[in-house]
Order: C-alpha cells, then sequence, then structure tokens
C-alpha cells in the first residue's frame, strides 16, 4: 500500500496555498512519483507481455471494482448501465500523449453505457486533484467530484465539454479539491463505451504532527514532527500565538508576544520564548521530564492555522500532546566506591581511535568528563575529544581539535593543572614542557610558554602528574616513581627534586602508566612487558607522599582484554580507564558490584568508609570549597540515629560529596536502610528553590545501609559482689554488661529486680527461686547470672561468688540495766515480760520487749 502520508514530492508553489506537486504511480506512466531530486520513479512496472490485459470484471453485477491494485495503495471502480459486462482493463500503449500504459473503464454490453468511474486512496488518504489525463471515444460532457469518506465534498465538482480524444483536465481553480481521497467521472451527456485515465497529478495533503521539547533555562522550545510548510514572506510560517501550555495545577498560558519564526526544514523548528512567556511557562513546567512537580501532566495544544504554509482548508489544530521539559537544574546521586581493582572487570563499553592514531599513549579528563584528550605518539599531537555524556564512552566524538606538539620530541604523557588552564607533556627525551590555554581544556587555545623541566635524572619518561594543589609533580617510568616539590602551584620553573622514590620493582617489571585517585591516598601502576599486562594498586597512608606508599596486594589482570595496556585513568566514580595501544581502544573498567554502606566487623553501629558524589547542573551549591549543615541544607529523613553526615562542596559548587560518620544507636538488620534519601532545602542553592532542582526532594542517594545482627556473645563479668555472710535475706548484687538486653537469675536465687540489661554497671536485688521471698539462712555458691543482647545472643553463665545468709545475734537480756540499745526496759513494781520470738517466715532474729506495769 502506498500511504501518501509517507510520500516525499518536488516542491512548487501555488497562490494563495503552498502545495507540494507528486505524480502517484498505478501503472508505468499512469501514476508516477516526483522525487524531491526531481528524477521520476515507477512504483509499479508493467511491459508488453500484459497489454490489453483483464483486470477484472463484473460477472453478473455493474459495478467493478479493484481494491488495493496491484498493491499500489489505490482502489478503482468501474460503474456500467446494468449488464453484466462492465470491466477495468489495462491498456497498452495507446489513447495516452505519450503511448504508454493507461487504465480502461470500459462497458461492452449492449447498450454500452458507463455510468461512473472512479479513483481513490486505499487507505483514506487526502489529496488535492491538481489533474488527470482523459480519453474518452465519444464527445461527452461530464462532471468530476470529489469525495471524503464515501461523500461527496461540497464545492469540489467541475463540469467538462469533451470532445473525442485526450486531454489534461485541471482542478486546481477549485479549492474544495485540496482535500478528498476520491474523485468520481459521473453525469455523462452520451452513451460511452470506454474511458481511459492517465498521469493522475496530485498533492497529498498532511497534517503536521509535532513532538515538542521545551527548555525551561534557554526558554528553547524545540519542535521536531512531520509535513511542516513553508509560506511566502520572512518570519511566519509558525505562528508562536497558537501554542497554549498546561502544566501545574492544571494552569494554562498562551504565548503573547514570542516571535514568529520562519522555517527552513519539514520536520523541526525552533521558538525562542519572550521574558514575558519564559516567566508564565515556567511557572507551569516547573520541572524536568514529562510531569510537573504536583504531577501534572504537561501538555500543549496549537490552535489551527499555526503553520500558515499548510493547507487552509484543513484543520490542523492540535488539541493535546505531551511536551517533554528539560533545562531545570538537577542532581544526580553515584555513589564513589572505595578502589579495590582486584574487584574490578571490563564493562564491555570502548572507544575504538584507530581512525585517528595508532598510537595513542596516555589519556587525561578535564574536570568534569565532558572532554577527554590523548596523547597521538604517531604524529605528535594532542587530541581532544567531546563527550555528550560524562565519561561514557559510547557518546564520544572527536572534536577536531588538536595540538601540535611536534617540536618537543616524542610525546609520551599530558597532564593538566586544576582548571585546565595550563596543559604539561613528557616526552621520551626526558623534559616536561608546559603549554598555557586561553581558554580552560580548549587545546585550539593552547601555546606553548617556554617553561620546561628536566627530569633526566630520573631517566623515566612513561608517567606525568601533579598532587591536587599543585605543590607536587610526579614522574615514573622503568620499575620507580619520583616527586618534586613546586615552590609555586604548578609552576614547573620552580621545581626542586625532593629525593622522594617509590620502588616498584617488586611487582613491576615494565611500568608503562599509571594514575592517582582524586584524594591521592591509592596509586594504580599499569605493567606491559612481552604481552604480560597488569594494573598494581598501592596504599598511601599521607595522600601523594610516596615514602608512605606500599603495595596493597591487589591486582588487576588485564590480559585477554587489554592487549597494551599504556596507561589508566580515574573517573569520579573510582571507574578505570586504560589505554590499549596495541588494540587503539579506551576500555572502561569497573567494580563488579555495588558496594553499599555496611556495618564493619566490629559490630557496634560505624559503617564503612564510602561516599556518594552528588553533582549539580544548572545551578551551583552555596558555601563552595566548605560543607552543607544537616537541617540547614539538608535533611536524611531515614539515617539511623547516632550517625552524623558531611556534604563537602567543591569549589566550582557543581559537585558535593556526602559521607557518614559516627555510629548508629541501634544497628541490628531490621534497622537497615534500604535507600538512604536525601532532601535538600532551599538554602543549598544559590539560585533556585529545591522545587525547581529535579531529584533534590526526598531523592534517593542509591545508598543502602546494612548493619549485621550480632552473633557474638555478650561480655558479662562481677561488678560488686555480695557481702560473704550476712543476715540480710534480699542482698544486692552487681554485673556488668558490654551490651544492653535482658537477664535472668539461676540456681538457687531468683531477683525481684527488672530483667533489663544496660551496657555497663547492673545492680540487682537476690530473692529465693520464686523472684519474691527472701533466701533463707544457708550458704548459697549456685546463683548464676546470664545475659541475653538484643540480637538473641545469650552471654556465658556468670556464677555469683558465694556467700551465707545467716541470723542477727541474740542480746542478752541485763535486769539490772536500766539501758538498751533497742528501747528503754524499768524495773521495779513491774512485772517484766520479756519474749523472744523468732519470726521463722522471714528468716530473721526479732527481740520485742513488752513492758506491762501492773498495779500491784
Amino acid at each position: 500500500m502506498v500511504n501518501m502520508k509517507n510520500l516525499k514530492g518536488k516542491i512548487e508553489r501555488y497562490s494563495p496555498i503552498f502545495y507540494t506537486k507528486i505524480l502517484v504511480s498505478i501503472f508505468t506512466s499512469l501514476f508516477t512519483v516526483a522525487a524531491i531530486a526531481g528524477a521520476p520513479t515507477t512504483i509499479t512496472t508493467f511491459n508488453d507481455l500484459i497489454a490489453e490485459h483483464n483486470f477484472s470484471y463484473a460477472n453478473g453485477n455493474p459495478t467493478v471494482s479493484f481494491n488495493n491494485i496491484l498493491g499500489t495503495g489505490w482502489d478503482v471502480t468501474a460503474t456500467g448501465d446494468g449488464e453484466s459486462d462492465t470491466a477495468i482493463q489495462l491498456w497498452n500503449d495507446i489513447y495516452t500523449t505519450n503511448n504508454t500504459d493507461s487504465i480502461a473503464f470500459q462497458d461492452n454490453g449492449a447498450t454500452n453505457q458507463i455510468v461512473s468511474v472512479g479513483v481513490s486512496s486505499n487507505d483514506g488518504s487526502e489529496f488535492f486533484l491538481n489533474s488527470i489525463y482523459i480519453y474518452t471515444n465519444e464527445n461527452v460532457n461530464f462532471d468530476v467530484v470529489g469525495y471524503k469518506n464515501g461523500n461527496p465534498v461540497a464545492g469540489a465538482v467541475k463540469s467538462f465539454s469533451h470532445s473525442i480524444g485526450g486531454r489534461d483536465l485541471n482542478f486546481i481553480d477549485i479549492v474544495e479539491f485540496n482535500s478528498v481521497d476520491e474523485f468520481r467521472i459521473i453525469n455523462f451527456s452520451t452513451d460511452i463505451v470506454s474511458i481511459f485515465i492517465d498521469d493522475i497529478n496530485l498533492t497529498p495533503v498532511f497534517s503536521p504532527t509535532i513532538t515538542p521539547v521545551y527548555n525551561a533555562s534557554t526558554a528553547t522550545l524545540t519542535v521536531t514532527g512531520t509535513n511542516f510548510f513553508a509560506f511566502a514572506g520572512a518570519n511566519n510560517d509558525i505562528d508562536a500565538s497558537a501554542f497554549t501550555f498546561t502544566g501545574e495545577s492544571g494552569g494554562s498560558y498562551t504565548l503573547t508576544d514570542t516571535s514568529d519564526v520562519e522555517i527552513s526544514s519539514a520536520t523541526s523548528f525552533t521558538l525562542i520564548l519572550s521574558a514575558t512567556d519564559k516567566a508564565a511557562v515556567n511557572l507551569l513546567l516547573n520541572s524536568n521530564g514529562i510531569n510537573a512537580n504536583d504531577n501534572t501532566t504537561y501538555n500543549v495544544a496549537v490552535a489551527d492555522n499555526w503553520n500558515l504554509g499548510a493547507d487552509n482548508a484543513t484543520d490542523i489544530a492540535i488539541t493535546t500532546t505531551g511536551i517533554t521539559v528539560s533545562g531545570w537544574p538537577r542532581i544526580t546521586y553515584s555513589q564513589i566506591t572505595p578502589v579495590d581493582v582486584s574487584k574490578m572487570s571490563y564493562t564491555d563499553e570502548s572507544y575504538d581511535f584507530s581512525e585517528l592514531t595508532t598510537y595513542g599513549y596516555d589519556l587525561d579528563w578535564n574536570n568534569d568528563g565532558s572532554k577527554f584528550f590523548l596523547v597521538d605518539s604517531q604524529s605528535e599531537r594532542i587530541l581532544e575529544f567531546s563527550l555528550s555524556t560524562p565519561y561514557k564512552l559510547s557518546t564520544i566524538h572527536y572534536a577536531d581539535k588538536s595540538l601540535d606538539v611536534s617540536d618537543q620530541g616524542n610525546s609520551m604523557a599530558l597532564t593538566f593543572n586544576s582548571d585546565g588552564s595550563q596543559l604539561y607533556l613528557l616526552t621520551y627525551e626526558k623534559t616536561v614542557y608546559q603549554y598555557n590555554l586561553t581558554t580552560a581544556f580548549d587545546l585550539s587555545t593552547a601555546s606553548y610558554s617556554n617553561n620546561s623541566l628536566d627530569v633526566s635524572s630520573k631517566n623515566v619518561y612513561k608517567f606525568l602528574a601533579f598532587n591536587s594543589d599543585g605543590s607536587k609533580l610526579f614522574v615514573g617510568g622503568g620499575t620507580s616513581l619520583h616527586s618534586f616539590t613546586l615552590s609555586t602551584p604548578f609552576d614547573i620553573t620552580t621545581a626542586s627534586d625532593d629525593n622522594q622514590s617509590l620502588d616498584l620493582s617488586n611487582e613491576v617489571t615494565k611500568f608503562s602508566g599509571g594514575s592517582f585517585n582524586t584524594d591521592g591516598t591509592v596509586l594504580l601502576v599499569t605493567n606491559d612487558d612481552e604481552g604480560i599486562t597488569n594494573s598494581f594498586q598501592y596504599s598511601l597512608s599521607t595522600p601523594f607522599d610516596l615514602s608512605t606508599a606500599t603495595y596493597s596486594n591487589k591486582m588487576l589482570n588485564l590480559a585477554g582484554e587489554v592487549l597494551g595496556a599504556y596507561d589508566v585513568e580515574f573517573d569520579n566514580l573510582n571507574n578505570l580507564y586504560f589505554v590499549d595501544r596495541l588494540g587503539n581502544t579506551i576500555k572502561k573498567f569497573a567494580h563488579n558490584e555495588s558496594i553499599n554502606w555496611t556495618e564493619t566487623a566490629a559490630n557496634n553501629g560505624t559503617i564503612s568508609t564510602s561516599s556518594v558524589s552528588i553533582s549539580l547542573t544548572g545551578d551551583t551549591f552555596v558555601n563552595t570549597n566548605s560543607t552543607l549543615v544537616e537541617g540547614t541544607h539538608y535533611t536524611l529523613p531515614n539515617k539511623p540515629a547516632g550517625l552524623t553526615s558531611s556534604i563537602a562542596v567543591a569549589s566550582d559548587g557543581l559537585i558535593a560529596t556526602l559521607t557518614l560518620a559516627g555510629a548508629a544507636t541501634t544497628h541490628e538488620a531490621i534497622d537497615s536502610v534500604a535507600e538512604l534519601k536525601i532532601t535538600f532545602l532551599d538554602a543549598a542553592f544559590a539560585t533556585y528553590t529545591a522545587a525547581n532542582v529535579t531529584d533534590s526532594v526526598a531523592a534517593n542517594t542509591g545508598v543502602a545501609i546494612n548493619f549485621n545482627n550480632e552473633t557474638t556473645p555478650n561480655t558479662v563479668s562481677e561488678g560488686t559482689p555480695v557481702t560473704a555472710s550476712g543476715p540480710n535475706p534480699m542482698p544486692s548484687y552487681t554485673f556488668i554488661s558490654n551490651e544492653v538486653g535482658t537477664f535472668t537469675v539461676g540456681g538457687a536465687c531468683g531477683t525481684s529486680s527488672a530483667n533489663t540489661v544496660i551496657a555497663g554497671n547492673n545492680t540487682i536485688t537476690l530473692t529465693a527461686a520464686d523472684n519474691s521471698t527472701g533466701l533463707s539462712l544457708g550458704t548459697y555458691s549456685d546463683c548464676t547470672v546470664t545475659v541475653t543482647d538484643s540480637a538473641g545472643n545469650v552471654s556465658t553463665v556468670l556464677t555469683i561468688n558465694r556467700f551465707e545468709i545467716t541470723p542477727n545475734q541474740q542480746p542478752e537480756l541485763n535486769t539490772t540495766d536500766t539501758s538498751t540499745t533497742s528501747g528503754q526496759v524499768n524495773v521495779g513494781n513491774a512485772l517484766v515480760l520479756l519474749t523472744l520470738y523468732q519470726q521463722m517466715k522471714m528468716q530473721q532474729w526479732c527481740l520485742t520487749l513488752h513492758l506491762m506495769v501492773l498495779n500491784m
């Protein structure tokens, strides 16, 4: 099927409407398509073997039809006078202007009367009927009528008086023929046996379609789509005032003073909104994506005649279509995984630079991963590449910029200063050269500074790097690495040998490149020796101090993945990028799995050291080169209690780093956090509010915090023992626990104290085994204490020290003594009754003196 909406043709202008003239072909030269370049093409080809071939007869019905004739997308119909011999036939080489095939509508019956013939688009595509070529064998009058959806179009009719023979019938003067899907020839004035039709000339009618994208920062509305038409005059093809936007809270706004634009493409145009329109639209389209902050779906409606070059008789209004918004500030979160080269593998992400050089030796990134630079030792130049997505190799394209360094010798390694205004080159001749760049990280602005540093005393030429503040310069090669101190940061003319070096010979046989991580605590060194390729990891206890570097016993075997490892570089997330000189590629390696923040082996609520990189585009963080304050600039709503947070902001305000410290108060597995959330507050941003920064509110940082259920039993020890002997039937005892939990007392003892345990001293009261009455007189040596911590781990049994419960000593009564420690006794005419009562239930002796005075 020929879908007319997909046809393209030679553009011609008809007044007052701009049309596209396309000749659509069913048969050779009957319906042909004029391509954009103007060369006719044939959709269906016939030859003389089918001359005068019958396609279809009525076979008892006065009307005969052929749908989608020969797969061309056209339907043809002929109606005769009621007899059963109406036919549609192909005639070859007769009755046409150029003796090519034509289609014949015939009635071969006794009365020989054609009543009507029709040609329609099989898929309902609309067209403007410009002209047709017609041949009849009679002088006849007839009408040509345009139809749409099976119904005649008002005004789409034209009458003709036709003499025997053939001619073109033109319809351009009848505007109503500009939107039909069928034409019929009817109302013949006399009997007519055959009508031959050739060369149908039409213009497809296309309703434009749009896919809009809006950039809130630049106020740019970019519209792609189909069937956009130009119109005579300047800056009038697209009527900006026809566009209405719907967004936040269902509100809408129609552009008021944005300028109309001229278009030069049938598939795209751009509107730059005025300041007034930008302010109003940005209130509605207030977040990146397809939904507003309140989750209202964005929509755009476009009124009729918004594309003035389109057919003005066709309604091209678009009542609603979605729109994608960008340009609002956005935050992205990436976990910075601690470097462990032994746990890294090839990601299958690579970039092939073989078309530019087969001697790529060393690479370096700019600060945000949007550019990288490659030393081309084949042509002695440095190549500049751009990445549309930072650090994503599949988005690399050559920026067509390079720096010729052939005057300096054989280039081997490069690096930049911290802001990209200076570039440094290490050559095989063991000299470092400095170039100045007037535009940061733009090689087209680089020029030699006439500054250089001779490092030939170190006999190395494979490694070149600065520390973060430019106070140290490192060079390496062979099996060693050396450092220089710079009294002026990044000024190599102030460099002096500090006599610090790192011997790599225990691991490395042929040093081919390397890199420090961002903070200078990790050094990677690549080794490439006769097909043996690997990378070794070293740790530096003091950042960038070679005297504190030790081999970490971590190695990455590159065999089978990197044929010739000539350099390695980190990105901001500690992924690695190796230059494979023999394979002419850059290959990315990453940790095999994401490492979440996990409780340390101490099992005390502290978590493993890690951090989250927070990247902001479209705005900047406040407090550059400082920190954001939790509660003032951000909150972490589900951060475990006891942990503290810090967000350090880089100097450019675009990168911040989140870290956690301290110890969680509760830290069993049930306390783990599946997604650590962060909400930035308005005070965190220099320009926009948090509501306008995508992924700044209740955002997932991409980090999980995993606590471990403890499996180590609690440690319990004796604090204050029970007094070895005494009359108290409920003595106190103190034990020490190193964790919270609950306790139980066993053996012959019980306790009347609550069974909760704190970390530290716990004093309890001992009782009989029923946990209420006092202990009986006697000796106790089997009483115990055990503690169960919050993870369910039971401590070892603590045996309480041996102790004895004894009675009080009975006092002797002196009847002549008038004093007593327990009261006063009067002796005289009184009768003294002394009752000694042993209270066995309480298991202690009580002496009660009752004085009864009798009147004698």
